[in-house]
């Protein structure tokens, strides 16, 4: 926050409601992405002696992301009532943006867990490949910042649009477009 406010000026308004619900709603995409991704092969020996649904497994791990979620609402919450942040009816939104968000960790942390039945190294993989996403994504700068041909490569990342349908609930106080 710093940095991004002081020494390299950001002209957001509100920078920390934006830096902090882009932080949160990415790390929401990525627990909850990795989580589902190991929950078959790392629960192998459970789901070959115990007749219950494979599904259950994912499941569990994308309703932990879900809570890991909720208490990151707190300090979300204390910052748009330490930054004035006018609360309005479209927060009601909030938990469209979730679900969109849990939707897409979900399909990719089920296409992940597939692949990591045969590829253990998918994990590594996600890794850094989430840590592309992160700088894919504009978490700490806006898209303002990226010059008008570059910024293709960003309106095709699904988890850009999440976050700043949720960045338009918060900031904008406004219906996000469809």
């Amino acid at each position: 926050y710093v940095v991004f406010s002081f020494i390299f000026k950001s002209s957001i308004h509100n920078f920390a409601l934006y830096l902090i619900s882009g932080i949160i709603m990415y790390n929401f995409f990525g627990e909850t992405s990795s989580e589902i991704m190991a929950s078959i092969s790392g629960n192998a020996k459970l789901i070959n002696k115990v007749n219950v649904p494979k599904l259950l497994y994912p499941l569990t791990c994308a309703i932990y992301g879900l809570i890991n979620l909720l208490i990151a609402f707190v300090p979300l919450m204390f910052v748009v009532l330490v930054t004035d942040a006018r609360i309005s009816w479209h927060y009601l939104l909030i938990p469209f943006a979730v679900l969109c968000t849990l939707i897409l960790a979900i399909g990719i942390g089920l296409i992940l867990a597939t692949l990591m039945v045969f590829f253990r190294d998918t994990k590594f993989l996600w890794t850094f490949a989430c840590q592309i996403l992160m700088y894919a994504t504009p978490i700490f700068y806006p898209i303002d910042r990226i010059p008008a041909h570059a910024q293709v490569i960003f309106y095709v990342n699904p988890l850009y649009h999440n976050i700043t349908f949720m960045r338009t609930i918060l900031l904008g106080n406004q219906v996000p477009p469809l």
